[in-house]
C-alpha cells in the first residue's frame, strides 16, 4: 500500500497470485470464446429465421435461406478437398454469392481469398498461384480478366461461375459448374428415414446439443423424405433403387445384404447408437428352470457364435464378430436409463418435426 502525502490518495495493489479476479479463471467454454461469423450466423438463423438477411435486386433470402445456403456451400467445397488451410478465392462484386462465401469458407476451415475486381491479369494470375487456391468461384462479368489470369498458372483451381442475375452485359462462363448447381441439393426427395427413429433422435440431439440438434432435424424434414416403418423395409426398397439414401437402417442387414450382391453401401456413424437384444421370460413360465439353462447357453461362446452367425453384433468377449467393421467405432447404447425418462417428449418432438402431428 502506498500514501500520496502531498493529495491524501491511498492506493493498494494486490499480489497478482491473490487477486481473486485473476485465479481459476484459465481459458474455458464459460469464459472464453474465439471470435468467428459461424456462431453469428448461426445465432441468426435460430432468433430470426423469417427476417429478411440479403436484398438483391428481385432476389431475397431469409436468415434460414441464407444460413441453408452457406452450409451447402461449405458442404459442397468440402467434397473437393477444401479444409484447414486451404484457400478458396473469389473475384465477385457485392453480391449474395460473395456474402455466403464469408460464411461457407470459414465452415470447412478453409481461407477466403478475396481478389480486387479492380487488379489487372497478372496481379490476380499471381495471388492465384501465391494463394494455392483449389477453388475460384468467379462472376462471368469479370471472365476476361480471370481467363487471362488463368493463361499464368501452372496449377489451375476448379473454377465455378457466378451468373449474376442482375447483370445482363458480356462475359463467358469458365468452369464446369455453376455456383447454384454447386449448391444444387443432391438428396432431397431422394432419402429414407424410419417413422419411430425415436431412438436415433434422440441420440444425435444428444450429440449435437439440444438447439443445433432441433435445429439440424427441422432442416432434414424439409428435404422431402419418405417415411417407411421398418428397416428392413427400407433396406429392401433401397436395394431395388426405389430411392438413394437410407437415414437409419441396422447395420447387421445392410452387410447381410451386401454379402448376397445387393447394391448397397453403409456409412456407420461416430459414434453410432447401439440397442440391446433382450432374453425375457415369463412370469408365470411353465418350466423357468429350464428357461434358465436355456439363456445360461444362449450367452455362452457357442450360443453367442450361433447369434453373431446371423450378422447380429455381439457383446461377449472372445467370440469373432461376422462383421468386425460394424463395432469398429465408438458405440452410445440405448438403455432404458436413458430413453426412459425422454421418450413420451422425444416421440411427440419427433412426430411433430417429421410426420407433421
Amino acid at each position: 500500500m502506498r500514501v500520496d502525502a502531498g493529495r491524501g490518495y491511498t492506493f493498494a495493489t494486490m499480489n497478482a497470485k491473490n487477486n481473486p479476479f485473476e485465479t481459476d479463471l484459465d481459458k474455458n467454454p464459460a469464459n472464453y470464446a474465439p471470435l468467428t461469423p459461424l456462431s453469428f450466423i448461426e445465432r441468426t438463423a435460430y432468433v430470426y429465421p423469417k427476417r429478411t438477411a440479403v436484398i438483391h435486386g428481385a432476389r431475397r433470402y431469409t436468415w434460414e435461406e441464407t444460413y441453408a445456403r452457406c452450409r451447402r456451400l461449405a458442404s459442397a467445397l468440402a467434397k473437393r478437398g477444401v479444409g484447414i488451410g486451404n484457400s478458396v478465392a473469389v473475384m465477385l462484386a457485392n453480391t449474395p454469392e460473395m456474402y455466403e462465401c464469408h460464411f461457407g469458407v470459414p465452415m470447412t476451415g478453409g481461407v477466403l481469398l478475396s481478389l480486387n475486381t479492380r487488379l489487372d491479369a497478372a496481379a490476380i494470375g499471381f495471388m492465384l498461384q501465391h494463394g494455392e487456391a483449389k477453388v475460384l468461384i468467379t462472376d462471368r462479368e469479370f471472365s476476361p480478366t480471370v481467363k487471362a489470369a488463368l493463361a499464368f498458372m501452372k496449377t489451375k483451381p476448379e473454377v465455378i461461375d457466378v451468373d449474376d442475375s442482375e447483370y445482363a452485359g458480356p462475359g463467358d462462363r469458365l468452369g464446369t459448374k455453376t455456383y447454384e448447381e454447386l449448391l444444387q441439393p443432391k438428396w432431397k426427395s431422394n432419402m429414407f428415414l424410419d417413422d419411430e427413429a425415436y431412438e436415433w433422435f434422440a441420440v444425435l440431439l444428444k450429440h449435437f446439443g439440444r438447439e443445433k440438434g432441433l435445429q439440424y432435424m427441422k432442416s432434414l424434414a424439409k428435404q422431402d423424405l419418405r417415411m417407411v416403418r421398418g428397416r428392413t423395409a427400407q433396406s429392401q426398397l433401397l436395394a431395388a433403387g426405389e430411392r438413394a439414401l437410407a437415414i437409419v437402417l441396422s447395420g447387421h442387414t445392410v452387410w447381410e445384404m451386401k454379402t448376397k450382391g445387393a447394391p448397397l453401401e453403409g456409412v456407420i456413424l461416430d459414434p453410432y447408437f447401439a440397442q440391446a437384444n433382450k432374453l425375457m421370460l415369463s412370469r408365470h413360465a411353465p418350466h423357468p428352470h429350464a428357461a434358465a439353462l436355456f439363456y445360461d447357453w444362449a450367452l455362452s461362446e457357442e450360443g453367442q457364435a450361433i447369434i453373431t452367425s446371423f450378422g447380429r453384433v455381439i457383446a461377449r468377449k472372445g467370440v469373432k464378430q461376422r462383421f468386425p467393421e460394424l463395432v469398429d467405432k465408438e458405440s452410445f447404447l440405448v438403455d432404458v436409463d436413458f430413453i426412459g425418462p425422454i421418450m413420451d417428449q422425444t416421440g411427440k418432438e419427433f412426430s411433430q418435426i417429421f410426420l407433421g402431428r
